[in-house]
């Protein structure tokens, strides 16, 4: 029964929007809270790592921000407030499996100064509402430990997938230490570009699975230029770039984790997807 009066009171709160003063507390520095469900699970502490979900409304009830519609949920590590009254602070009040609603001032949460301007939907002297469901709490080690653990499971799994497709399609591959594969298609003869040369190329993007293209240079009838080495691009296509020679096309099958990774990209590509590219050197030139 209590669990189905928590849901009930998050749909509501969701549904009906800005939450009426009236039953709020407030901490010394400032900061209007109210729980909608308050348990006994774990307390965070500074430093430690929280899960949670996060809607965010303006003075006008209307939805700033929705964690909910992110691929994944919000995780970071819990740092002390940056202003009295900040969300951080309710944050520390929280338990696990905790809901509440949290009002936070917009002149105190939006600094221009500070590069971060009050946009034009939250009003001067208002109260930005958000609604919060503490999900999880963790050590930094076991943060730690369970991204190790993930990165090996699909390590694993981003391997088999590749070496099947490669199996599949009858291509040879150069696997690299970080796990990496690079098939030749057609070989270069000129120079082999460094760290912070210029590099010129022509790229298809697909998902590995179902070889579905999601970028082209060759669509764009634009080659695409960028400084080697300095995290421009995803970081197998700058491994994989980095010991071409000018005129050789490759084919690169990355792993997630030298790719989008957990997050993806957008709705463009899914959390945990390896890619293919291929790419074709056109011009190294050193502006090192």
């Amino acid at each position: 029964m209590k669990k189905l009066l928590f849901i009930a009171a998050i749909i509501l709160s969701m549904a009906t929007g800005v939450v009426a003063q009236k039953g709020f507390k407030t901490t010394t520095t400032g900061l209007k809270y109210k729980f909608l469900f308050q348990g006994k699970g774990k307390k965070p502490q500074l430093n430690d790592v929280i899960t949670l979900g996060i809607i965010a409304r303006n003075s006008k009830d209307s939805i700033i921000d929705n964690t909910y519609d992110k691929a994944r949920p919000l995780r970071f590590p819990l740092k002390g407030a940056a202003f009295k009254g900040a969300l951080e602070e309710g944050f520390l009040l929280m338990g696990e499996g905790d809901s509440a609603v949290f009002l936070v001032k917009s002149d105190s949460l939006y600094d221009a100064k500070k590069g971060n301007p009050r946009p034009s939907f939250v009003a001067a002297g208002s109260m930005v509402q958000f609604t919060v469901k503490l999900d999880k709490v963790q050590s930094f080690e076991a943060f730690k430990k369970e991204r190790h653990e993930h990165y090996l499971n699909q390590k694993e799994k981003d391997d088999k997938a590749i070496t099947a497709y490669l199996n599949a399609k009858g291509l040879k591959s150069t696997k690299t230490a970080s796990g990496l594969h690079c098939v030749t298609l057609t070989e270069g003869a000129g120079v082999t570009p460094l760290k912070g040369n210029n590099v010129v190329i022509h790229y298809t993007a697909m998902l590995l699975a179902g070889e579905k293209k999601f970028d082209s240079s060759y669509d764009k009838k634009i080659p695409f230029d960028f400084s080697l080495g300095w995290g421009l691009v995803i970081k197998g296509v700058d491994e994989g770039i980095a010991n071409m020679k000018e005129g050789e096309k490759r084919l690169l099958l990355i792993p997630s984790y030298l790719a989008y990774g957990e997050k993806g990209q957008k709705d463009i590509v899914p959390a945990d997807a390896p890619v293919l590219y291929e790419v074709e050197l056109l011009k190294v030139t050193n502006d090192k």
